[in-house]
């Protein structure tokens, strides 16, 4: 397989965007003073890796063999894309969970599961 060489773009710091940022610490507000700090860090990566996410997605994610169409690999944006968005969805997870135990709620139980354990009992 022949792959072209890329220009990889050159790739924003994990510190997002300070508007991001703000607008994202809104949407997860309500925490005690005392865990505002890890909060507002994993905000400011949230919003790096929406930034790298962004970036990664103009490049090819799939390389095609140009002998044979249907023989294809993942690229090293692929890879990079891949693991971006676990830890962008890792990070998401945990801040929900925090959030949704500072409102009372189980942190172990989810929407999905919430409704379904409604479901079995109507």
């Amino acid at each position: 397989m022949t792959t072209k060489s890329l220009k990889i773009p050159d790739l924003p710091t994990t510190a997002g965007n300070p508007e991001r940022v703000a607008e994202l610490m809104a949407c997860f507000s309500g925490f005690e003073s005392a865990s505002l700090p890890i909060i507002r860090e994993l905000v400011a990566q949230m919003a790096g890796l929406e930034q790298r996410i962004e970036a990664i997605t103009s490049l090819p994610l799939i390389a095609y063999n140009p002998d044979n169409p249907v023989e294809q690999r993942e690229t090293a944006a692929g890879k990079q894309y891949t693991k971006l968005l676990t830890t962008y969805s890792g990070i998401v997870t945990q801040l929900v969970r925090l959030q949704r135990s500072v409102a009372g709620e189980a942190a172990d139980s989810s929407p999905l599961r919430d409704w379904m354990l409604s479901l079995k009992g109507a």
